[in-house]
């Protein structure tokens, strides 16, 4: 892991503090999927958006075959710690950005979406999904 980590480092744009945040799942699965040229699985991890992670796989494809674990297809679909990734639709998508804009971390944000789509299914636009998020992240415990 260590490493994995040094090389990881060398990705311009990506410091030893981003790093430590991205690397939320083993060094294995996230060598295999640059490997595999797969920038939405590196989208998931922290700090990782999709410029970065085509920065990740422009600089390390190739570098990173020794680290990368074989895939595992009863994964397929898990995310970070083994859970489903869900699948978002460009206004979700589109809402959890504004919230990050704003300083929210992707996980806190996807949360509040999950918080806002479970108590007013109803919402289904943009703004609606921000204006719900932002209201709930005030009354957030």
């Amino acid at each position: 892991d260590k490493r994995f980590f040094e090389k990881f480092i060398t990705v311009k744009g990506i410091g030893p503090r981003k790093a430590l945040r991205a690397l939320a799942l083993p060094a294995g699965e996230i060598a295999q999927a640059i490997e595999m040229k797969d920038a939405k699985f590196l989208t998931q991890l922290p700090e990782v958006g999709k410029r970065t992670a085509e920065q990740i796989i422009a600089e390390l494809s190739g570098k990173v075959k020794d680290f990368a674990t074989p895939f595992d297809p009863g994964r397929a679909g898990a995310g970070i710690g083994g859970t489903p990734i869900q699948r978002r639709n460009n206004t979700e998508e589109d809402a959890i950005a504004t919230l990050m804009a704003l300083g929210d971390r992707r996980n806190d944000a996807e949360q509040l979406l999950d918080r806002v789509k479970a108590a007013s299914p109803d919402v289904n636009t943009t703004d609606s999904f921000v204006r719900e998020m932002l209201g709930m992240r005030t009354t957030r415990s």
